[in-house]
């Protein structure tokens, strides 16, 4: 990677790489080793410990890059790649899950993930509740009116790609199903709701 100084991006701190590290590459929603692999090196960014936990391959590979440049335009770079639309056609909610979880972060840095996967420059978030804020709006609101646990357990895909006719559809299953929970009956609709609170 060739490195503009004319528009570097100063570098990041360690607690900032490492974050971002964990989220890119946690062990159940993040990118698997070979995507890690091959987006380091489409990134132009020496594997300096190829083989060993995938966040700590990340960090190390960011470290090093940023120890003999400088410079942090090495993990903006890295991001945008790997948020990349295009990695996406098949898993909406991948996408807009692991934008959600990068944004927290990158906001605490002033940088923030566009819907295009473009990383762009914002004013830092002061605080975690405001990062959080920022990362996801509507998800923010609901958690502070203290909304049932429920309702954001069964709407999480719609809320994070904010289909808010969807969330409000699912949240709406949330209660037959656990009408069926505290009822013990297979019972649906109608059927459900007169035997869940019919005088019987």
């Amino acid at each position: 990677m060739v490195v503009q100084t004319k528009n570097a991006i100063p570098c990041f701190n360690a607690q900032q790489l490492e974050a971002v590290c964990k989220v890119l590459a946690d062990t159940n929603t993040g990118l698997s080793g070979s995507q890690i692999d091959y987006l380091l090196v489409d990134s132009k960014i020496p594997n300096v410990s190829p083989g060993i936990t995938k966040w700590k391959r990340l960090f190390d590979a960011f470290v090093g890059f940023q120890n003999t440049h400088q410079v942090g335009n090495h993990v903006i770079v890295f991001i945008a790649l790997a948020m990349n639309p295009a990695n996406y056609t098949e898993d909406r909610t991948a996408f807009e899950s692991r934008k959600e979880r990068i944004n927290a972060v990158l906001s605490l840095c002033g940088y923030e993930v566009l819907d295009t996967g473009k990383v762009h420059k914002v004013r830092k978030a002061k605080s975690l509740d405001e990062a959080s804020q920022r990362a996801n709006r509507l998800r923010h609101q609901l958690e502070q009116r203290n909304v049932h646990k429920d309702v954001l357990r069964f709407c999480k895909s719609e809320l994070l790609q904010k289909n808010y006719f969807h969330a409000v559809f699912e949240a709406m299953k949330s209660i037959t199903a656990k009408l069926r929970q505290m009822t013990g009956t297979h019972k649906d609709g109608v059927d459900l709701v007169h035997f869940a609170f019919g005088m019987k």
